[in-house]
Order: C-alpha cells, then sequence, then structure tokens
C-alpha cells in the first residue's frame, strides 16, 4: 500500500515537472518569436542598422528622430527604458552616428549619446549615461560613465568568458 503511494506521489511530481518544461518551452518560443519581430520592425520599418543575433527590449528606445544613425553590431543585448539617441539639437549639425559594437549589453535604463562609439565586448551598466567613447573589452557605469574594468571578453549569450582587471 505504502509503496503504491510512493509511485504516486513520484508520478505526480514527474507530471509537474513535464507541464513545467513545456510551459517553460512555451514560453521561450513566445520570447523569441516577440524579439524577431521587434528585430523586423527595427531594420525593416525604422531603418536601424540592426546585426545578426540582437536582443533588443521592445521597451528600449532608439532614436525616433534619426533612427538611421544608429549602428548596433553583432550580438548586442538593450535592456528595458535604455536609450540610444542619434541625433544633437545642440549642436551645429542635428543627424549623427552612434556605433555599438558587437558583444555589447546596455543595461536598465542606460543612456547612450548621440555620435558615440561603443567598442566590442563591452558592458554599459545599469542606469549609466555615456558621454564619451568607450573602447573595446571594458564595464562602464556611473553618471557620467566611467570606465571600471578593462580587458573583459563576452559570449554570444552575453556572459563573460574573461573577468579583466581593474584600470
Amino acid at each position: 500500500m505504502e509503496k503504491s503511494k510512493d509511485f504516486n506521489k513520484e508520478s505526480n511530481e514527474s507530471q509537474k515537472k513535464q507541464k513545467n518544461s513545456i510551459a517553460q518551452k512555451i514560453k521561450v518560443f513566445i520570447f523569441l518569436r516577440v524579439n524577431e519581430l521587434n528585430a523586423f520592425y527595427l531594420r525593416n520599418i525604422r531603418g536601424v542598422d540592426l546585426g545578426k543575433h540582437c536582443n533588443i527590449n521592445r521597451k528600449a528606445k532608439i532614436d525616433g528622430v534619426n533612427p538611421k544613425g544608429v549602428h548596433i553590431g553583432d550580438y548586442v543585448r538593450i535592456s528595458q527604458n535604455a536609450l540610444v539617441l542619434a541625433h544633437d539639437t545642440y549642436r551645429n549639425n542635428g543627424y549623427v552616428d552612434t556605433y555599438i559594437g558587437n558583444h555589447v549589453n546596455i543595461g536598465w535604463g542606460a543612456v547612450v549619446n548621440p555620435g558615440l562609439h561603443i567598442g566590442n565586448h563591452v558592458i554599459v551598466g545599469a542606469n549609466s549615461v555615456v558621454t564619451r567613447d568607450i573602447p573595446d573589452g571594458c564595464v562602464a557605469v556611473g553618471c557620467p560613465a566611467r570606465i571600471i574594468k578593462v580587458g573583459i571578453k563576452l559570449n554570444n549569450r552575453g556572459g563573460m568568458i574573461c573577468k579583466g582587471e581593474k584600470p
């Protein structure tokens, strides 16, 4: 009698795991489709120069005045409420190009000012304001963004391969 109760508990647990795994697979499928639609919208309708395998949150803001001036490399992740600008009305030239390299993570609420170059393998921290160019392999945080780590490398999923050191 007890063996049958244990067997029923095990079968119930395995059924719950299967349901959870199916639900997780559905969530991932939906996430990927929404990401593809967002990339299609940015590339084909807005005219953003967008690399392959980019993950740009649908609540991230890419310049509304000059979206063709934003150039984003491969394997870039831009979080929610981040703002990437490519127009500047305070200087003589109104439209400038903003370049974001390959393997870049831009944190939640970060602001990338117009006309800047962000190198490859860069992490921009949450709520940072990028006011100067950032070289390759750096972590930049703060307002204005300062480099706190150099020599990092990121993989295709945004994880650190090489942790780097302090400058």
